[in-house]
């Protein structure tokens, strides 16, 4: 099944002393990108990130923010480390002598308010030894949620990429019943222009058949419209693939327009060029909606 570059998945884990949620979007991108955000006292975490984005996804860029809440963080007995807050005042005192400032008159009680703080978000984030395993399982749940809204993304484009292939293919039909009218209608312009130029040609003439033969192979559009219709056989058995096939479609689809240029180019038809520009148009939102596939 194909995959969008686009989806959200978020997981919430929670052990002893704290609970996480992972958050993971995705947008589209020619290559893998991973972003995360989380504690900075997590040295692995971005290593441990990409490693395990690189087992489900292919292409995109990957946002992955880790939120950390400590469960004794809601409680109101307001305790703090004592010892910690006078090791830090002590440390305070110290540079402050090193530095020529007078340390009392400096000290404020926002001082060791600010103290406290700091060493209450010191104890907030646990080591990265001791919760890596727990973090691997957190950002495998939402890369699974990620990757499950990106498959049922991934079919519903697939849906209306079939349905655009169908559309191009009844105006590759259309060409292709127009076609043979093409040198009919040349040669009886080219006749009636010789009239009025007061040159009756008989139109037996072979100065006049030799003109026609060359019109019909500068007009001649089978081997164009056979490929087409080749490419877009290719683009549905491509639909069908279980792997990523971004790339590919991107491939194909540029074939899909030089070939439909050409026929523009060549069909010298009123009704061949309302259907090329038709294609055309059809086939632009048919990329749009590919370069959104992994």
């Amino acid at each position: 099944m194909i995959r969008s570059m686009t989806g959200y998945g978020r997981w919430s884990a929670q052990n002893e002393t704290h609970s996480m949620t992972v958050e993971a979007s995705s947008v589209n991108r020619k290559n893998l990108e991973v972003m995360v955000s989380g504690p900075k006292e997590w040295f692995g975490l971005d290593r441990v990130a990409a490693e395990l984005a690189k087992t489900r996804f292919s292409r995109g860029r990957v946002q992955v923010q880790i939120k950390l809440e400590s469960l004794s963080s809601g409680k109101s007995d307001g305790s703090w480390d004592d010892a910690v807050v006078l090791e830090k005042l002590g440390r305070l005192k110290e540079l402050c002598v090193k530095a020529g400032l007078p340390f009392e008159e400096r000290l404020t009680v926002d001082t060791v308010i600010q103290l406290i703080r700091m060493n209450a978000s010191e104890n907030l984030c646990p080591d990265w030894e001791t919760v890596e395993s727990w973090v691997r399982e957190a950002l495998d749940g939402a890369f699974s949620s990620l990757d499950a809204m990106r498959l049922q993304e991934g079919a519903a484009l697939r849906t209306d990429l079939l349905e655009r292939v169908s559309a191009i293919e009844e105006m590759v039909n259309g060409v292709s019943a127009l076609a043979p009218e093409v040198a009919p209608a040349w040669r009886a312009a080219l006749l009636e222009r010789l009239r009025q130029s007061g040159l009756d040609l008989d139109p037996a003439d072979e100065r006049v058949l030799k003109e026609v033969s060359l019109f019909v192979d500068r007009c001649d559009v089978s081997e164009e419209l056979t490929r087409l219709r080749s490419h877009l056989e290719q683009i549905r058995t491509t639909l069908d693939l279980d792997e990523a096939v971004g790339r590919k479609l991107d491939f194909i689809l540029q074939e899909v327009f030089r070939e439909v240029n050409t026929i523009g180019s060549k069909g010298n038809h009123l009704g061949i060029t309302q259907l090329v520009i038709a294609a055309k148009n059809e086939l632009e939102r048919l990329r749009e909606q590919a370069q959104n596939i992994e």
